[in-house]
Parts: structure tokens; sequence; C-alpha cells
């Protein structure tokens, strides 16, 4: 694990050095582009997942589809860096990039708990991550959204396989905080 960890910390590090090769107005171009794609693709897939899923589903499906969506935004940012031998998003380090992120995976919970009617904690927990977004945001700094986590599709899950009870729901946000310190601390660029 720490030898993983080593190796994303020097391929961090290199994309620092090398993103000077990166013309930063085409990323910013494919940045909303991908942007739009996402938000067109979330319409299309919850219009699907509405019309055509069987609601006992609902709750282990809609992670699955939005862990699905929350990878669709780089698609032209990840072919334009490709054109260009890397092999990875370089376009994704900027800060553009990720404010635009995270917002659109705001947009997509709101979104979410509008369409599936979901319960009010969900809604609690959106508004909660959406504060983190707002902070993050202003201080361009991954840190503030250790307090603030995306729990989103974690509750969905919790609750598609409890038995109704939420007195094992602090174990899942501890543990998903503890990934939070550990992703924004070790892996994730903490400043922009």
């Amino acid at each position: 694990m720490d030898k993983n960890i080593n190796s994303m910390n020097k391929n961090i590090n290199s994309m620092d050095k090398n993103i000077n090769l990166l013309d930063k107005n085409i990323c910013k171009k494919t940045i909303k582009q991908g942007a739009v794609f996402r938000i067109v693709l979330t319409l299309v897939t919850f219009y699907l997942m509405q019309k055509f899923l069987n609601p006992s589903y609902l709750l282990i499906a809609l992670p699955i589809a939005l862990t699905f969506l929350d990878f669709s935004d780089n698609i032209f940012s990840l072919k334009y860096c490709w054109s260009l031998g890397y092999k990875i998003d370089m376009c994704g380090s900027f800060f553009e990039y990720q404010i635009t992120d995270k917002i659109n995976d705001w947009l997509s919970y709101l979104l979410a708990w509008y369409v599936f009617k979901l319960d009010p904690m969900f809604l609690i927990f959106v508004l909660w991550r959406g504060l983190g977004v707002l902070t993050f945001g202003l201080t361009k700094s991954s840190l503030p959204l250790i307090p603030f986590p995306d729990l989103m599709k974690e509750y969905l899950v919790f609750k598609y396989f409890s038995t109704g009870s939420n007195k094992l729901l602090p174990i899942v946000i501890i543990g998903k905080m503890c990934f939070e310190v550990w992703f924004h601390t070790k892996i994730n660029k903490s400043s922009y």
C-alpha cells in the first residue's frame, strides 16, 4: 500500500512539473464541454432510471449511476491529454476542473433527491456537502472538504442494506471522513 501511495505522490509531483506543457485555455474549454456533457448525461440517466428501473433497486442503482456520472465529466480533457502523450487527465489538476466537478456532483445529488423523492437525511447530507463545496471554492483548498464529506453514495448503499435503523450510520460517516482525511492529505492536491 505504501508503495502505491509513493507511486501516486511521484505522479502528482511529476504532474506539477509537466503541467506547463498543457494549454490552459484548451483545458478550460474541455472542462466546460465535460461539464455540459455530464449535466446532459445526468438528466438522461435519471429520466431512464425513473422510467424503467424497478424502484426496489433504486438505492443500489443510484450510487452506481452517480459514480459513473462523476467520471463522465473528464472525457474531453482526458482525450486532449492523451493527444499530448499523457496517460492521465492533467487538466484535472487545475482548480477550474476541481470546482466544476464538485459543483456538478452537488447538483447531481440535489437533482437525485428531487427526482427520486429521497428522504430528508439525504438532503441534509447534500446541503452539508454544499457548504464544503462553497468553502472549497472560496479558499481553493481541498482541506475544508474533510468535515463536509461526500456521503451521498455511501448513504444510499447504507439505506439499501440497512434494516430501517440508522444506528450504524455514524460508523459510515466516520469511515468516510477517515477516507477524506487520507485522500485530501496524502493523494489529492490540497491547495490550488
